[in-house]
């Protein structure tokens, strides 16, 4: 019984350093299993951070690739999103995370929603 893992909705404020966060991805066979990792050796992770609004649409990738996400331990199912700045206007986006395995499969493992808060200081750093 591969899954979804999970649903969950972080929050940051406009032009703030992002803290990130680390992860680790298991998966069960059935409900009473024990958790297994996901295995990432030679995966790639991104994660999409996507506006709602049709219109004007704006999005930002944090992938492997870019170097935003880091697998710390790729047998253990481990990985990290890195402290970043994340580039986007306040508002409601959604979000998901998607695993690309050495194999060829993909995987969505993690999904949610992301609010940006809006930056109350007039002042630009």
């Amino acid at each position: 019984m591969d899954n979804l893992i999970g649903e969950y909705d972080f929050s940051f404020v406009e032009g703030d350093t992002f803290a990130g966060f680390s992860i680790r991805l298991t998966t069960k066979e059935d409900v009473d299993a024990t958790p297994i990792p996901v295995d990432l050796t030679g995966a790639t992770v991104q994660l999409r951070i996507q506006s709602t609004d049709k219109v004007r649409k704006r999005h930002s990738d944090l992938t492997t690739y870019n170097k935003r996400i880091v697998i710390t331990d790729a047998a253990d199912g481990r990985l990290s999103v890195v402290k970043q700045k994340i580039k986007l206007p306040s508002g409601i986006y959604e979000y998901s995370m998607q695993i690309k395995f050495a194999n060829g499969d993909q995987k969505t493992y993690i999904i949610g929603n992301c609010e940006v808060l809006s930056n109350s200081t007039s002042k630009t750093y």
